[in-house]
């Protein structure tokens, strides 16, 4: 998460240094000091900076519910405790689909 935290942050500074020329101060190389890498730069820390937000939210989440999620080979286990009703699921990785 920290990781996340910092690439995203490096990013997203990259752009407004290359944006607002920040004297004496480069964040990217010069050779990708440009437009297409700044944009490039802002782009990936955007989007380290939404994983980061929505693993923040998923650990909270799991966190506050008492959740158990665990990965096998074979699929996906998800237990939730007894306190909340006990209910337990577990998703083959066939039934799994990623959409974009």
């Amino acid at each position: 998460m920290l990781m996340l935290a910092g690439f995203a942050v490096y990013g997203i500074s990259a752009w407004f240094d290359w944006r607002y020329n920040a004297p004496d101060s480069n964040l990217m190389p010069v050779s990708k000091s440009s437009s297409t890498g700044a944009n490039f730069a802002l782009v990936i820390g955007i989007v380290l900076g939404l994983a980061l937000a929505a693993g923040l939210v998923l650990i909270v989440f799991a966190r506050t519910r008492g959740l158990r999620i665990s990965l096998y080979p074979t699929g996906v286990y998800w237990d939730e405790p007894e306190r909340r009703g006990g209910t337990t699921w577990f998703v083959e990785w066939e039934a799994v689909t990623i959409t974009v």
